[in-house]
């Protein structure tokens, strides 16, 4: 029936962020509104320089993400494990495949029409393959791993991608230039994509039937947040921040502490309201005000953490009052859309206008009707189909990542494995990113810009960065060579741009 559909459609609808409390289930607008707060300090991050903290609305969104699946998933009737996951991966598909295949499509096309090196758009189109499976995440850990150990600095606590403190020199020519990778936010798109697999399995172990005692669903959450940042924290003392930043079992203790909250199932004493309030609030604040990456993951993760926490399990507060007021909601509710669209357009229009503040102030300028437009007619329609066959989402899923990988493969620009290809040295014999691309190759010819130790007409080409000696080539019409690595390869240095 018509009643019957509809209701349907609003169990299924997880932008309600509903949680159950007794014996009623309510919306949580102020859960929507921390939705609002945490895409505005992403947004941030990338937009202002300088402003570092910006990255924890990330992790306010993963305990989000957290606590509101687990709050799903209690409220599903599980008549059989099959139909239980099943339900479980439809509702995902829906909820996040369409906008994101929709975002990855667009962006491969409109990376085509900008200025950009052509192994920077290897890897760019590579990291949007794995993006499609959810694996960007791993794709962006290995590479970042991969390059700093070629540069000899594997010992930097610091994540690469967004944070520029051990971006290129004369150095370091060889690494990616992650700023000008448009899908490199997809990364915590794939540790929660990640995260969806697990979770089920452990939540469906936790809440057995043989399995009468309810403290246990607590204890697994608790056990498996407690696991996670340990293992975050090996990452960091062996020197593997990449490891630690990007990759779900140092990610997993974020999205567990929000599944935690939910399997306390108890709202805060009336008594101990404004403690949490007022103890949420400052977490929050610290976290967005001073957060740096290199203290990731203690302490620069867990003030954002605890803050969200105390304000899921605190639904009364005068800031869960606050986040609930218009029109916070609304834009918590189209954050998705919004954080997929606004990197990408960055990058894109960073790479192709001159005026960089330009460029970042008409990005951000777009990204608010296509966010729009795509919460009203692309996700909430596929929110709201409700096929009659439970796994057609899943079909349909698939069948959408085979056509956008199909596409995103034919729009990657080929690798160049010779010199008989006529074009520069640089672009001949590239060493390729994990996963597709070719070995890394000491004698190619990569990244060539301004070396000012040279001159004003200098130019320098790193063909064998293990060499660590610093290869420059001084000339006015960039044919000499000199002080260039015994391995190098011949040929002139193409004039890519002056001092």
């Amino acid at each position: 029936t018509p009643s019957t559909r509809h209701k349907t459609m609003e169990d299924y609808d997880e932008t309600r962020a509903a949680t159950d409390t007794g014996a009623t289930q309510h919306r949580r607008d102020d859960i929507d509104g921390l939705r609002c707060l945490a895409v505005a300090a992403v947004v941030a991050f990338h937009a202002v320089d300088g402003y570092e903290a910006g990255f924890c609305g990330v992790d306010v969104f993963f305990a989000i993400s957290g606590f509101v699946v687990a709050a799903s998933l209690k409220r599903r009737e599980r008549t059989s494990t099959k139909t239980f996951l099943v339900d479980f991966y439809a509702r995902r598909a829906k909820r996040l495949a369409p906008a994101l295949f929709l975002t990855i499509l667009a962006t491969a096309i409109g990376l085509k029409l900008v200025p950009l090196h052509e192994r920077d758009a290897r890897i760019a189109y590579d990291a949007a393959l794995c993006a499609l499976g959810g694996a960007s995440n791993i794709f962006f850990a290995v590479l970042f791993t991969n390059e700093k150990r070629r540069e000899a600095r594997s010992s930097t606590t610091e994540p690469a991608g967004y944070f520029a403190s051990w971006t290129r020199n004369e150095d370091e020519v060889f690494l990616h230039d992650a700023e000008a990778d448009p899908f490199l936010h997809t990364w915590s798109l794939g540790v929660e994509e990640q995260f969806y697999l697990v979770l089920p399995c452990l939540f469906l172990l936790a809440h057995s039937e043989r399995i009468l005692n309810d403290n246990v669903a607590v204890a697994v959450a608790l056990v498996a947040c407690v696991l996670s940042l340990v293992c975050g924290i090996v990452f960091i003392v062996l020197g593997e921040a990449d490891y630690a930043f990007y990759l779900l079992p140092s990610r997993l203790w974020e999205l567990a502490a929000g599944w935690l909250v939910c399997e306390l199932n108890r709202d805060v004493p009336e008594r101990h309201a404004l403690k949490i309030d007022l103890l949420g609030a400052a977490l929050l604040a610290c976290a967005l005000a001073v957060s740096k990456p290199h203290q990731y993951p203690l302490p620069g993760a867990l003030p954002a953490i605890l803050g969200t926490c105390c304000i899921l399990m605190n639904p009364s507060g005068k800031l869960n009052v606050l986040l609930a007021t218009r029109p916070f909601p609304e834009i918590g509710r189209a954050s998705y859309g919004l954080y997929l669209f606004h990197w990408p357009l960055l990058v894109l229009l960073r790479l192709g206008l001159a005026h960089q503040i330009l460029a970042t102030c008409v990005a951000l300028v777009i990204s608010l009707p296509l966010t729009y437009a795509s919460f009203q007619y692309v996700e909430t329609p596929a929110r709201k189909w409700a096929p009659k066959r439970r796994a057609a989402p899943l079909f349909a899923t698939l069948f959408g990542f085979g056509a956008c990988a199909i596409a995103v493969s034919q729009l990657r620009p080929g690798d160049r494995s010779s010199s008989s290809s006529g074009g520069y040295p640089a672009e001949d014999a590239l060493p390729g990113p994990p996963f597709f691309g070719a070995e890394f190759d000491a004698n190619a010819w990569e990244r060539i810009n301004t070396n000012v130790t040279c001159g004003a007409e200098a130019y320098y080409a790193s063909c064998n960065v293990m060499d660590k000696g610093v290869p420059c080539a001084c000339s006015t019409n960039c044919t000499a060579t000199t002080h260039l690595p015994s391995k190098a390869g011949q040929g002139t240095i193409p004039c890519m741009r002056t001092a």
